[in-house]
């Protein structure tokens, strides 16, 4: 399942975004792409990312995927490492640290996830520091992503490359909310408003600014301090700059971009890279 499925293309923007998955699948024709992920407790979705993402790294000449999972207790573990078993361009680490599963907006998550974060960061820097490119995957879209939508990002990073008013950092992705009301209407919203930040930095997911927040899927990216969407695709420029690092307190995703705000970098959000976090089984069917 993907949003290739359910999730169109708005027909307006088709050509365009057509075009831009052919310019990315031209870079990664000559170019290494390095995917970061974190796992914990991710089934039964990951049974479904992973030959999602398969089919996205194909057209890049090297890749190579890093996963850092700990104390997973639903088969997550033995999934990766099964998945890892006959491809060589993928690592899995795990780790019993015995910490609670927190899924909410609690310090100590924020702390924790930022100490795996830079854990694949560290690990990327070390093994892939020659990379074009590093995108950071969450591992349990219930709807799947567009492999395609990875492509596009690439293709609008190289794009921005050659723009002379801010380096272009990093393209998150279009995350889609969906639930069926009561009388079985379709209820839509993005979903990741905790790592969204437009032109300020302090916490606003309460106001319901960017749950509000539905571009036409496939349109032109917009700039934001902050964003993730649950797949981000950075330039090595960016992801490996001096002082750019995941910290807690707030989300991870946001410190981070704000280091590489301050190194001159511009993140976007893309409408054409389509990741689906939270979604029943009768909408997408």
């Amino acid at each position: 399942m993907n949003p290739d499925d359910y999730w169109k293309i708005e027909p307006a923007y088709q050509k365009q975004y057509d075009k831009f998955v052919d310019m990315g699948r031209a870079v990664a024709a000559d170019a290494k792409l390095c995917v970061l992920s974190i796992a914990r407790n991710a089934m039964p979705c990951l049974e479904n990312t992973l030959p999602l993402l398969e089919q996205a790294v194909a057209p890049f000449r090297e890749v190579k995927y890093y996963v850092y999972e700990n104390d997973s207790t639903d088969g997550t573990d033995q999934v990766l490492d099964e998945f890892a078993s006959n491809r060589p361009w993928v690592t899995v680490e795990h780790a019993s640290l015995g910490r609670p599963d927190l899924r909410g907006f609690e310090e100590d998550r924020t702390i924790a996830l930022a100490e795996y974060r830079n854990r694949c960061r560290l690990w990327a820097a070390a093994n892939a520091a020659g990379f074009g490119f590093f995108a950071v995957l969450d591992t349990d879209p219930m709807g799947g992503f567009s492999p395609g939508g990875l492509l596009n990002s690439v293709g609008w990073l190289s794009h921005y490359a050659s723009d002379t008013r801010k380096t272009p950092a990093g393209m998150a992705s279009l995350s889609l909310y969906a639930e069926l009301g009561d009388e079985g209407e379709l209820r839509l919203a993005q979903y990741d408003a905790w790592a969204a930040r437009l032109n300020w930095w302090d916490d606003r997911r309460d106001n319901r600014w960017f749950h509000a927040l539905l571009p036409p899927v496939g349109s032109e990216p917009i700039p934001m301090n902050s964003a993730f969407g649950g797949l981000t695709v950075y330039r090595r420029e960016a992801f490996l700059a001096a002082g750019v690092e995941y910290v807690g307190g707030d989300c991870e995703h946001v410190a981070m971009h704000r280091a590489m705000h301050r190194a001159g970098f511009q993140m976007y959000l893309n409408p054409g890279c389509r990741y689906a976090a939270v979604i029943p089984n009768a909408v997408s069917s």
